[in-house]
Parts: C-alpha cells; sequence; structure tokens
C-alpha cells in the first residue's frame, strides 16, 4: 500500500501556492488505517478542531493548539489555520516509511545505485507549498555565531549498529570528542544571528533540517524543493559544505536532523536537540533534562528503542523543591511511543510548558497525569517540582511493540 494525499504521492500531489500571509485554512480527513503525525516546515500553525467521522469538537480559542506537528489519528479529523510565511515549503507525515521513496512503485522497482535523489528522496504522504511574497526582517542582536556541523561515520559501539553521527566545532573547539547518538545539544540564543557550516564527510549525500525552527526555505533542509531567488537548496555532497543562516525568533526546545535518505540516516543516528534559550540565559543540563526518543535500526521492526542513544541510559539527580524541566523529543522515524514519570505509587503529575518549541498559554499550561505519546517529530516540555526523597523513572515506551527503557531518577 503506497501512503497517498488526496489520492497522489509526491511529487505527483497537488502543489497549493499562497501570498504571504493569507489566511489559509484546511479541513483533513484520515481515511487511512494510521495514525500520522502531520508536520509544518518553517512556521506553526493553529488546530481549529479535531475529530472523527462522527463528531467534531471545535475547540474554543483558549484550547486551539499552535503547533509545528499534530496528530491525525486514525479515522480522524482536524480543521487548521495556517498564516504562511513566503517560501517553499512542505507539509508530510513524519513516519519515514510515509515519505520514502520506496513507498512509490517505480523506485520500488529500481535499481537503488542509479536512483536520482534530487527530486525522488521523498514519496507518498508530502505537500509542497510555494507562498509569494518577501520575508520581513527578524530583530537581531549581537555579533553573528559561527558554528561547524560535522556530519560524520559512526563505527558501531555501545551496542549500536555502524551508523552516522554528528559533531560540533566553535572556537576550533569540538563536541563531543567521541561520535555518539543522538547528536550533541545545539544550544542557541534567541534573536542572536548564527551562521551553521555543514560538513559532509559521509560517503553519500546528506542536508540537515532544523524542525520546527523559523528559517528561510533556502536553508530549511530539502534539496531541490527549497529555494531562494533563484537558487534552490541542494544536497550536500561528500567532502562538500553548505552554510545556513539564521536568526532563532522564539525560545523553546526543537530539534535538528538529516532530510535526506531518511530510512538509512535518520535511522543510522544523523538527529539531535537543538535549545534555544532567552537572550543572556544559560542552558542549564541539570535542571533541563533532555530526553531524546528514538529507534536504532534500518525498519520499523528492528533495532532496539532508545533514550538519548542508550538502552540503559545514567541515573539522574534531583533535590527536593528544585523545578525540572523536560525536554522531550520523539524522533523514532517508523513510530513514536509515550513518555511517562512514575513514582513509588505510579504516574506521577506534571505541568505542560511548551510543544514543538512554542509556550503554551495559561489554559493549555496546566497540571495533568504524567504520561504524553509522542509520534515521530513531536516536542514536548513538562515541568516537575519533586517533593519527597525516593527513586522515580522516566519512562519510554512503545505498547504496541511491547519495548520499554526506563532511567532512574534518586531525588535527595
Amino acid at each position: 500500500m503506497i501512503p497517498v494525499i488526496n489520492g497522489k504521492s509526491w511529487p505527483y500531489t497537488e502543489r497549493l501556492t499562497y501570498s504571504a500571509g493569507e489566511p489559509v485554512r484546511w479541513r483533513w480527513i484520515n481515511a487511512s488505517d494510521g495514525g500520522h503525525p502531520m508536520h509544518m516546515h518553517g512556521s506553526y500553525f493553529r488546530v481549529d478542531s479535531a475529530g472523527n467521522s462522527e463528531a467534531d469538537r471545535v475547540f474554543a480559542p483558549e484550547q486551539q493548539l499552535t503547533v509545528a506537528t499534530n496528530r491525525l489519528l486514525t479515522n480522524g479529523t482536524m480543521t487548521t489555520y495556517w498564516t504562511p510565511p513566503p517560501g517553499h515549503w512542505l507539509f508530510y507525515c513524519h513516519f519515514v516509511p510515509h515519505m520514502s521513496p520506496e513507498m512509490t512503485v517505480a523506485n520500488a522497482l529500481a535499481d537503488k545505485s542509479i536512483m536520482q535523489h534530487t527530486h525522488d528522496h521523498m514519496a507518498g504522504m508530502v505537500l509542497g507549498i510555494t507562498v509569494a511574497g518577501n520575508r520581513p526582517p527578524v530583530a537581531s542582536y549581537g555579533r553573528t555565531r559561527k558554528i561547524r556541523l560535522w556530519v560524520r561515520e559512526r563505527p558501531a559501539a555501545h551496542g549500536l549498529p555502524a551508523g552516522f553521527s554528528y559533531q560540533l566545532e566553535e572556537n576550533h573547539r569540538l563536541f563531543p570528542k567521541d561520535l555518539t547518538v543522538p547528536g550533541p545539544p545545539l544550544v542557541l540564543e534567541r534573536g542572536q544571528p548564527v551562521e551553521i557550516t555543514v560538513v559532509n564527510q559521509l560517503h553519500e549525500s546528506t542536508t540537515v533540517h532544523w524542525h520546527s525552527v523559523e528559517v528561510e526555505s533556502y536553508y530549511d533542509g530539502v534539496a531541490g524543493w527549497g529555494a531562494r531567488g533563484n537558487k534552490v537548496t541542494p544536497e550536500i555532497p561528500p567532502g562538500h559544505s553548505f552554510l545556513v543562516r539564521f536568526t532563532p525568533q522564539r525560545a523553546g526546545t526543537f530539534m535538528y536532523h538529516t532530510h535526506l535518505h531518511d530510512e538509512e540516516q535518520l535511522s543510522g543516528g544523523l538527529y539531535g536537540p537543538l535549545i534555544v534559550v532567552e537572550p543572556g540565559r544559560k542552558f542549564d543540563s541539570s535542571h533541563e533534562p533532555i530526553a531524546v526518543l528514538s529507534r536504532a535500526g534500518p525498519g520499523p521492526t528492528e533495532g532496539p528503542l532508545l533514550l538519548n542513544g542508550s538502552t540503559d541510559p545514567p541515573t539522574l539527580h534531583w533535590r527536593i523543591g528544585d523545578r525540572y524541566r523536560l525536554r522531550l523529543i520523539s524522533i523514532a522515524a517508523f513510530d513514536g511511543g509515550s513518555f511517562s514519570l512514575l513514582g513509588a505509587n505510579g504516574l506521577l503529575q506534571w505541568r505542560a510548558i511548551a510543544k514543538d518549541g512554542g509556550d503554551l498559554p495559561p489554559a493549555q499550561a496546566v497540571m495533568q497525569e504524567a504520561r504524553q505519546l509522542a509520534l515521530a517529530g513531536e516536542v514536548y516540555d513538562f515541568e516537575y517540582q519533586p517533593t519527597v526523597a525516593g527513586t522515580l523513572q522516566l519512562q519510554v515506551s512503545i505498547g504496541i511493540l511491547k519495548m520499554k527503557v526506563t532511567q532512574q531518577i534518586e531525588v535527595q
């Protein structure tokens, strides 16, 4: 079966054209037999209603969701509102099998060694959107920060198969020294311009997508589609580099990952957290733990479930009375999972803070049961304040496959 939108698979899906700032309303109906994390590149959209074939719930203004990725469940519907920025954008399902070139009949039968990838690196549930207009200037301050992002091949180690990894270099210092999965946290400041030179040391082309970050489409990482005037976003061939420029517009939790040969490169480790802090503020990893849910392996039923690249993550140490911001990222290539925070008597309560890097309004930033389903491409922030000593557990699981990874948290 080939996943499609309105009966067609990319690159044959209809191309949508709008003007910048034009109100855009879509009505989505999921007639397939599975759910889909629908992701927008370069900006956020608002979910005004959600339902199914029998009923539709229209959200009050204070309960409307503003997201970059939204789950469209089996038999589900949603109404969305979007104010498009200028550029060439994608809206698609973030499950790799639903946007993989192998999902077309022609490519499934083709010799992979001679497949063209400039336009054939995607297929399936992908919409291409062109928005005319000029991009307004972004407020910025200070000197431009300059970083190198090295894309490298990684040998098998620590129970993981051979794959790929990222390393950061700034001021001639390389971080981390060893190749890791996921890639190192990239910490930026809101409003400070940054130039990131992506250096490809793989034996194949790659790109980097700045997931949920508001960037120009030319720097968005979609080869052959993103554009700036007459310049089209290129693949980054082996031994070559590509300079990315942007200014983070909001503080929050994001990620960066490959957007080429996703079945191999994404499942092989080319992803990492991207944290944007307020100007002058330092990222405190001891009180802002990052939890990246992913899978290791080339297929949906192969490879273990990983939490921060490990099946046995190290113990965290928290203090009574301190506030902790849990930054939860789901980038499993073929599915997603559930995050849970457990105490001695079961599920705890945590307070929702943000979704996809965007702060929640007061009506949505509430205490709730500490369990969150997160499909591929979704990001959530929650706050928890321990009040008693003891052992907690941060658990990620995929129920349908009965897979689970647990991280111990010692509170004193």
